[in-house]
């Protein structure tokens, strides 16, 4: 058996009502409704059902947002039962010991998984548990649950509510909340928040960023910087014709470049070969390399950050600071552009997203936010998260196994005929 793509999801225990409450296996927007009666039990429906429409009414059992009548009705799952829908504490997962729980697991020395390589911890977790997994017992974190089987993740993102419940990183929720509470007031995001201040940031700026038009206006640009992380890539090459072992900071590189040019309208530079070491892009890479190698450590070690905030937790705050101050600086320089700019005859697909975000809402503070996220989220999609690293690994070591494939690759020609 191939193990799926593993998708990691946070729960909280006392929001698990997926895998117990009959009403979160139906779809997020239309679920089946029948009147409570004596005569009829919830898994099989009266001649009084019919379908109800949540579209204009949003609902989240998980948060506890319901429709004005939704505890007079019983919710009908189709095909399934009470009997077949197990509960969240049936799922397996390492064994808890007392106390300590799981979080010896990932402890130094004595802890048989290492936190820096999550791929292999959800290998052997997938072999051990099987296709869901439950890791319990983290002291001052919530539950890890791993889903690798690939259908299992598209019914719960299908099924997922109007507002649904993510846990937050506590580190990031407690800088957006505390450290920088005025900065983020009534701009919290899309990341670290949920309920109804996400899905208000999230209204504000969707239309902006889902039209596939907007897409396309970004096809050009990021294939241009595409093209030179491959000349990064040749430069970087050794007598063997291999790229060093630190390839990964380079791919940071790349990652962050593009992500800046969507969500901030600019080049950052950090593709240029031998940046100096004062230099802001220089800068900006080592600020994500050192978020990345820290938010490990302080999200999923134990939280001493709460107590005393230790150096690992001051370098992770610090490089989002770097990251908000970067995106200040931008979204300013694109005001101060926009005010000197005659839009009456400028084409719409030639609008960036942050002019059309400050057009729309005349909030910098917003656009800011909103480019953070994209950064923080951009980067960590398309490099760190441990999918996209194995998807990518895999995929190069295959490709390195088979020297018939790569002569193929050369003879494909270039697009445009070139």
């Amino acid at each position: 058996m191939s193990m799926e793509a593993p998708v990691l999801m946070r729960i909280i225990q006392g929001n698990c009502r997926l895998y117990s409450n009959p009403r979160l296996l139906l779809s997020k927007h239309r679920y089946l409704q029948t009147k409570r009666s004596s005569s009829s039990a919830p898994d099989h429906p009266s001649n009084e059902t019919r379908q109800y429409s949540t579209e204009n009414r949003q609902y989240s059992t998980a948060l506890e947002f319901y429709p004005e009548n939704y505890e007079d009705t019983d919710v009908v799952a189709p095909s399934r039962t009470d009997q077949t829908v197990k509960p969240y504490e049936a799922i397996p997962g390492p064994k808890e010991l007392p106390l300590i729980g799981n979080a010896w697991r990932f402890a130094p020395i004595i802890g048989q998984y290492k936190i820096h390589e999550l791929d292999k911890v959800m290998w052997s977790l997938y072999k051990e548990h099987g296709r869901i997994v439950k890791v319990g017992g983290l002291i001052g974190h919530p539950d890890l649950l791993f889903v690798f089987n690939g259908e299992d993740i598209r019914n719960v993102f299908r099924r997922e509510e109007a507002m649904p419940h993510r846990p937050s990183m506590p580190s990031l929720h407690y800088y957006k909340q505390k450290l920088k509470r005025e900065f983020f007031a009534g701009n919290e995001g899309v990341i670290g928040v949920h309920g109804p201040k996400w899905e208000a940031f999230r209204k504000q700026v969707q239309q902006i960023l889902l039209p596939p038009a907007t897409a396309r206006k970004y096809v050009e640009p990021l294939d241009v910087i595409a093209g030179d992380f491959l000349t990064l890539m040749e430069q970087s090459l050794d007598r063997n014709n291999e790229l060093p072992g630190n390839f990964l900071s380079e791919i940071y590189k790349w990652a962050l470049e593009s992500v800046a040019r969507v969500s901030l309208n600019t080049r950052l530079g950090c593709l240029e070969p031998h940046l100096p070491n004062e230099s802001e892009s220089q800068r900006i890479i080592d600020s994500i390399n050192t978020f990345f190698w820290n938010v490990a450590e302080v999200e999923l070690k134990f939280p001493v950050w709460r107590i005393y905030q230790n150096k690992s937790f001051r370098n992770y705050i610090g490089a989002l600071e770097d990251f908000r101050t970067l995106c200040l600086k931008y979204i300013t320089q694109t005001m101060e552009s926009m005010e000197l700019r005659n839009y009456d005859n400028v084409k719409e697909e030639d609008v960036s997203i942050v002019e059309r975000i400050l057009m729309k809402t005349h909030n910098p503070k917003l656009a800011a936010v909103l480019a953070l996220d994209l950064l923080l989220v951009g980067v960590d999609t398309d490099v760190s998260s441990d999918y996209w690293k194995w998807k990518k690994s895999s995929i190069g070591h295959g490709f390195s196994r088979v020297p018939s494939a790569q002569r193929d690759s050369c003879d494909i020609p270039a697009l445009g005929g070139e």
